[in-house]
């Protein structure tokens, strides 16, 4: 993925939260709503929302968003720019809020490192009926999971359910579309991504 501009890593860095990011990278590149509809799929009032933080997005339209305005997620996730030498330390119970979904509330680990491929989050998983859980996800990333605490099932698309307990993992094409819950209580994982390119 190329890095993005000097104007633009500056534009994102000065931003409060995900929307004025979002907000200072589309205008430092002198692109309009539309433009980044047309790239990230999401249509030019979800994007607007998005930006006045009314509207927080999906992973997946996170992904397609980030790759439309040739940034990185976690640079719009943590607005931070990074050291040069490629390394960052996040100390146990920190890392970058990031509630692209309700339903899984995550803390993006090592923010300090935007440009790199890899994304490491720990994830809350909590128990939900199937029929409430709504679409299931799925995006263009190399998935890896590992539980850390308490007991997941895996719902995914034409296979049988499969239960995580701690320790356990599942490596996995995010194409595929799955349901994640904990089977009860809540839950904990080491979920990472790696976008396809």
């Amino acid at each position: 993925m190329p890095r993005p501009s000097t104007r633009a890593r500056k534009a994102i860095a000065a931003g409060g939260n995900f929307g004025e990011r979002l907000r200072a990278l589309r205008k430092a590149q002198g692109k309009t709503l539309n433009d980044v509809s047309a790239v990230s799929g999401l249509s030019r009032a979800a994007v607007s929302k998005i930006e006045r933080g009314e509207m927080s997005p999906t992973y997946a339209s996170l992904l397609k968003v980030a790759r439309g305005l040739e940034t990185d997620v976690s640079l719009l996730i943590s607005g931070r720019r990074p050291d040069e030498g490629g390394f960052d330390v996040t100390r146990a119970g920190k890392g970058t809020p990031h509630l692209a979904d309700k339903r899984f509330p995550s803390r993006l680990l090592a923010p300090g490192l935007p440009h790199r491929m890899l994304h490491a989050f720990v994830t809350e998983v909590r128990p939900m009926p199937l029929e409430k859980y709504g679409p299931w996800d799925s995006h263009d990333s190399e998935d890896f999971l590992h539980v850390l605490e308490g007991t997941i099932v895996v719902h995914m698309e034409g296979r049988e359910p499969i239960e995580l307990k701690p320790g356990d993992s599942l490596q996995m094409d995010g194409r595929i579309k799955r349901a994640v819950v904990s089977r009860k209580g809540l839950a904990s994982l080491l979920w990472v991504s790696v976008p396809f390119v």
